[in-house]
């Protein structure tokens, strides 16, 4: 069976230099994040001289004005500062974030998501409350297992144990603030006031190790994150657009009537003979690599062939959406 019309049969392994540097991005998120406990700390501590305040006006002890309006300026002026830290510090973060998930994207195949999630999926209602952490721990799942099939003697592990810890913190921080948002927009009384003061508080005795687990996955999947430019690139084109035409459909048999290579597409030799030198390599190269490993060669969208291994196809069976692609390869 021959593919029609302007079909391209590839393999796209993208080079190294298609990986971007995210050393900076995370550098610099983390200390954001560092300057945000700082503020946190400082708005904990304002926080409790305002409850001390509060409760000494409901106990009848009396508050001059002076007091009120120091508090009322010192409460303002660090409610303004961690607003700006904090908003500076989810950009530098989601910016990090969608670095990392693109980088990987050049090395993996048939991530889950598309690049862009890593940055939307922070936006979109309902959907925020968990892709993020999808995303998240499909990073370390697959860069774990990538260097660990492609770098010889590699040990390093890196856990997803805190992942877990963060996306709960990050959900009941985020639940916390709302919280207090509504109790603070519709204080009117001294009780009102020590209520909101409150949940201020406990929103931020949970911020202070949420931003401390975050630190550290940032910090761990960084270490990782910058081997990917010593990858080198198993296979790219595999066959141009004027060789589709003539190549041959899984289990095809070849024109001596044998079927060597069982679920894969090659060239034929009277196609091979009238191509480039480089184009003949990298095809040869396609075929010696199946023949050497336990890789899978997929043929989806119409446009590529992209190489798995036997774990990343079965997850993608238990994912349900195996149907999408034609195995062309297989030992």
């Amino acid at each position: 069976m021959k593919l029609e019309g302007k079909q391209i049969i590839k393999y796209r392994y993208n080079s190294m230099e298609d990986v971007k540097s995210n050393v900076t991005r995370a550098l610099v998120a983390q200390t954001l994040i560092w300057i945000v406990m700082v503020v946190e700390l400082v708005s904990l501590v304002s926080d409790y001289f305002q409850y001390v305040l509060l409760q000494d006006a409901v106990n009848g002890y009396g508050i001059s004005a002076n007091a009120a309006d120091a508090n009322d300026n010192r409460q303002r002026m660090i409610g303004i500062v961690y607003l700006a830290v904090y908003i500076a510090s989810g950009i530098t973060f989601i910016l990090w974030f969608r670095r990392a998930y693109y980088n990987l994207h050049t090395q993996v195949s048939l991530l889950q998501h598309g690049e862009g999630w890593a940055a939307g999926g922070w936006f979109v209602p309902i959907v925020s409350w968990y892709r993020p952490f999808q995303i998240m721990k499909e990073m370390y799942v697959e860069t774990q297992s990538l260097f660990t099939q492609r770098v010889s003697n590699y040990t390093q592990h890196i856990s997803t144990a805190l992942l877990g810890w963060w996306w709960a913190l990050w959900i009941v921080e985020g639940v916390l603030g709302q919280i207090n948002f509504q109790l603070s927009r519709h204080a009117t009384t001294v009780d009102d006031f020590i209520s909101s003061t409150t949940w201020s508080m406990i929103s931020s005795v949970v911020a202070l190790p949420l931003a401390l687990i975050t630190i550290k996955i940032i910090y761990d999947y960084a270490k990782m994150e910058h081997l990917m430019f010593a990858l080198k690139p198993i296979v790219e084109d595999i066959a141009q657009e004027e060789v589709a035409d003539s190549v041959m459909e899984a289990g095809e048999a070849d024109e001596s009537g044998d079927n060597v290579l069982p679920y894969l597409s090659v060239v034929s030799e009277e196609v091979l003979a009238g191509l480039s030198e480089i184009k003949k390599r990298k095809i040869n190269t396609f075929i010696q690599t199946m023949h050497e490993t336990d890789l899978i060669a997929l043929y989806g969208n119409e446009q590529e062939v992209k190489l798995i291994d036997a774990d990343r196809w079965a997850r993608i069976q238990e994912q349900g959406i195996a149907d999408r692609f034609h195995v062309i390869y297989k030992k």
